[in-house]
C-alpha cells in the first residue's frame, strides 16, 4: 500500500511532462542549429539520377563565409573528375579532383569540406552542390520554465553584444479544461491545457554616427525573432506530436500577441516581449489503488474558526 500511495504523491501529471518537453524541444533546436550555422546546410541541384549525399563542415580554424557555397561538377568520367567550388562574398575559387565516385570533396584554400556518402548512383557531370552557411547568432536564446521575471539580468543594462543580451524565452503552464464527454469517470480524463511561451527581447540605445540606435525598437526586433522561432519549432511537422506520440493528441499555436514586460508594476523601457499561445490536447490519468482494510483508525473531527478542518486520531469519541 506504500508504494501505490507513494505513486499517487509522486507520479507527475502529464501537462507537467508536456511543459518540461516544449522546453526541451526549443533548447535542443537552439543548440542544434547554432551548431549547425558555421557549418552549411546542404541542397543538391542534380543533372540526372544520382543520389549521393553530402554533409559539409569548416575546416578546423577556419571561418566559412557567410552565404552560398557553390560547388559544381566539371565533366565526369563514371564520377570521377574536378570540382570547382565558389565562395559566396570574396568569390574565391577552388578546385577539386576526385579519383573515385564517392571521394570526399575538400577544398582546403578555401576551409570547406564535403563528406560524401555514396548511393547506388554517382554524381554526374553539371551536378550542383549548394552549401548556404548562415549566422548562428539568430538561434541563441535562453530557455526558462516557470518564471515571473527570467529577465531580472537585464535591470544591469548590460552591453548589447554580451551572453546576457540573449533573447529569452520562458514556458509556462497557463490552464487545463477537461472534456467530459471524451473522458471517462474512473481513470482517464481527456485534457486541452494552454500553455504560454512569452519570449522576451533587450535593447540599449547606442550612438551612431548619424544619432542614436533606439533601444526599444532593437528590444522588440528581439522579441518577435524568438517569438518567431518559437512558433516555427513547435509548429513543425517533426514535432506533431511534441515528441510524446501516444501521449500528445495534437498542438496548435493559438496566437501571438504583444504584453508590457513589467517590474513591480512599473513598465521597463529596454524590454519587449510577445506572448506565443500554444495549446496541447493529451489524457491524464488517475493512479488506480487496489483497497487493502488498514488499522481501525477512531479520533474526532475539528473544524477551526478559519475554517481548517483537522482530525485528532489520539481523542476516542
Amino acid at each position: 500500500m506504500t508504494a501505490q500511495i507513494t505513486t499517487l504523491i509522486t507520479s507527475r501529471d502529464n501537462s507537467e511532462i508536456v511543459l518540461d518537453k516544449i522546453a526541451t524541444i526549443l533548447l535542443e533546436e537552439s543548440a542544434a542549429q547554432q551548431a549547425i550555422a558555421p557549418n552549411g546546410v546542404v541542397s543538391y541541384t542534380r543533372a540526372g539520377d544520382s543520389d549521393y549525399t553530402v554533409t559539409s563542415a569548416a575546416d578546423p580554424g577556419k571561418t566559412l563565409e557567410l552565404g552560398g557555397y557553390v560547388v559544381t561538377a566539371g565533366t565526369l568520367v563514371a564520377g570521377v573528375g574536378t570540382w570547382t567550388a565558389v565562395s559566396p562574398v570574396s568569390g574565391a575559387t577552388e578546385e577539386c579532383t576526385t579519383v573515385a565516385a564517392d571521394d570526399d570533396l575538400l577544398f582546403p584554400t578555401l576551409g570547406l569540406s564535403l563528406t560524401t556518402t555514396a548511393e547506388s548512383e554517382a554524381w554526374e557531370t553539371g551536378d550542383v552542390i549548394t552549401v548556404t552557411v548562415y549566422d548562428p547568432a539568430p538561434w541563441n536564446f535562453r530557455v526558462f520554465t516557470e518564471r515571473t521575471d527570467p529577465w531580472a539580468v537585464w535591470e544591469s543594462a548590460p552591453d548589447q553584444t554580451s551572453d546576457d543580451a540573449r533573447p529569452i524565452v520562458c514556458v509556462s503552464f497557463m490552464r487545463e479544461d477537461f472534456d467530459r464527454k471524451k473522458s471517462d469517470i474512473f481513470q482517464r480524463q481527456h485534457a486541452d491545457a494552454v500553455f504560454s511561451i512569452d519570449c522576451y527581447g533587450y535593447g540599449k540605445t547606442a550612438a551612431t554616427e548619424t544619432g542614436q540606435d533606439p533601444g526599444d525598437a532593437k528590444a522588440l526586433s528581439e522579441a518577435h525573432r524568438a517569438a518567431r522561432l518559437a512558433r516555427r519549432i513547435l509548429m513543425a511537422a517533426h514535432y506533431a506530436h511534441l515528441g510524446l506520440r501516444g501521449t500528445v493528441g495534437d498542438r496548435f499555436a493559438d496566437s501571438i500577441e504583444r504584453f508590457p514586460a513589467e517590474l513591480e508594476k512599473r513598465f521597463v523601457q529596454h524590454v519587449r516581449a510577445y506572448r506565443l499561445t500554444l495549446a496541447v490536447s493529451f489524457d491524464e490519468t488517475s493512479p488506480q489503488v487496489a483497497t487493502t482494510t488498514l488499522d481501525t483508525a477512531v479520533g474526532v473531527i475539528y473544524r477551526e474558526e478559519t475554517g481548517e478542518v483537522f482530525l485528532n486520531h489520539t481523542e476516542e469519541l
